[in-house]
């Protein structure tokens, strides 16, 4: 019963999304933010296997077949298919390794974290019916989540209780604990919070109206201190920094965000809401050391995994059998040992390359700056090596730094191009975008 009506809504915002695939890329954002894994079962019936934003992007796919529009081919950049080569290389290899290694059950796994992401990636890329706003529409959508989520991390350090999804969490001993005091909202850890608000900072930047702006780095830089997440918090100076030094704002309006910064800082230090940061600034020796050792035995044995790895979560199972003391938390070092060091080194690095390329279009740079915290935060815990939201946050910073480098690329073509004739078609309109 529970899973049909869930089928049944989700057919209904596919066909509201139909033509809008920045809808659907913030709709599918939402579901994993709004259902963390523990609630996802008694929601998805036989098919608990898989992620429900994956079962909505097949349902949008099959909707979508019928209603492609007609228009121009979207030009695609050199990135975007490098892009989507490296991710179907990585994709090959997860597959075999886990074919060979824990066998066929783990490929829903491989379906949520890196099929369901590449589908989505080439329908944006290659969508006929993008328009110029898809790009505002899906930061304004992240954004927005991202604020909800803070604002919850508040109430839930002010209630003293997660408040969503309790009794499905009463099973996870770290959501009942005394000693737990650390924000999660609606996802499933700390650090998955800690990474959709860290990504968010950059395109609160970009908002428009001094009080938006404000209020938004505010509200997101309070959440991060709540998940006391050491890296993150790092990564709030970054990007108060980029609010000051790295935009085209004006005077005045850098003050103010100067003024903000001082008064976050002040309001942080003088209520409990950073005393559990603090806390792990000051200690949390055994985390740092846990890292260092996942980082050691992965490095000393890459030789083992070079090209393919040992299967899909396959990192996890040495914290099971005492090789480490916790899992690899780092998603580069458990990508390697699942699906091969070789593979997931270039993909890694043509994310990077990818980061560095949209930071050339100056206008959108907040997009760029998202994305290198994102891959920051990903070789910081487990993040794209579980099911969890931060794969779907990710690639859709992907798919917003590929569209800016592809929307840049066109308005310069075009402010260049002399008007053709009526009807005419140009030979730069059949070529793809460059770099």
């Amino acid at each position: 019963m529970t899973f049909g009506l869930v089928c049944l809504l989700l057919v209904a915002v596919a066909l509201w999304t139909r033509r809008r695939t920045d809808r659907a890329l913030v709709v599918i954002v939402a579901l994993a933010v709004l259902i963390p894994s523990v609630a996802r079962p008694p929601l998805m019936g036989p098919l608990a296997l898989f992620a429900p934003q994956t079962l909505f992007l097949v349902i949008y796919v099959v909707i979508r077949a019928f209603v492609a529009g007609k228009g121009r081919r979207q030009p695609v950049s050199h990135m975007a298919t490098l892009v989507a080569g490296v991710t179907s290389l990585l994709l090959a290899a997860a597959v075999v390794s886990t074919l060979l290694g824990p066998g066929p059950r783990y490929l829903p796994g491989i379906v949520d974290s890196l099929l369901a992401p590449l589908i989505l990636f080439v329908m944006v890329v290659r969508d006929r019916d993008r328009t110029a706003k898809w790009s505002e529409t899906v930061r304004n959508g992240l954004l927005g989540l991202a604020v909800f989520e803070s604002v919850l991390a508040l109430v839930q350090f002010t209630t003293g209780r997660v408040l969503f999804y309790e009794t499905a969490r009463k099973d996870f001993w770290w959501y009942t604990s005394d000693q737990f005091n650390r924000a999660t909202s609606t996802l499933d850890s700390p650090l998955d919070l800690a990474m959709l608000l860290c990504v968010a900072l950059p395109l609160a930047v970009m908002a428009r109206g001094s009080v938006m702006r404000i209020g938004s780095m505010f509200l997101l830089t309070a959440g991060i201190a709540l998940t006391a997440s050491r890296l993150a918090l790092g990564l709030v100076a970054v990007a108060w920094l980029f609010a000051l030094v790295g935009t085209r704002l004006s005077l005045g309006k850098k003050a103010s965000i100067a003024v903000a910064a001082v008064a976050s800082l002040f309001v942080l230090l003088q209520t409990d809401l950073a005393r559990t940061a603090l806390d792990r600034l000051n200690g949390s020796v055994a985390s740092s050391a846990a890292r260092e050792s996942a980082v050691s035995y992965v490095l000393q044995n890459v030789t083992d995994f070079l090209f393919l790895g040992y299967g899909y979560s396959r990192g996890g199972s040495l914290r099971d059998i005492g090789v480490l003391t916790s899992s690899i938390e780092n998603a580069l070092l458990s990508f390697a040992y699942d699906f091969g060091a070789v593979p997931t080194v270039l993909w890694f690095a043509v994310m990077l390359l990818l980061a560095l390329v949209a930071w050339q279009v100056a206008e959108r740079r907040g997009l760029a700056l998202a994305l290198m915290l994102g891959l920051v935060m990903t070789v910081g815990y487990s993040s794209l090596s579980t099911r969890s939201a931060a794969t779907p946050v990710f690639w859709a910073l992907v798919a917003l730094a590929t569209v800016s480098i592809i929307d840049s690329r066109t308005s310069s073509r075009n402010a260049g191009d002399i008007a053709p004739a009526e009807g005419a078609e140009t030979r730069r309109d059949r070529t793809a975008v460059p770099f």
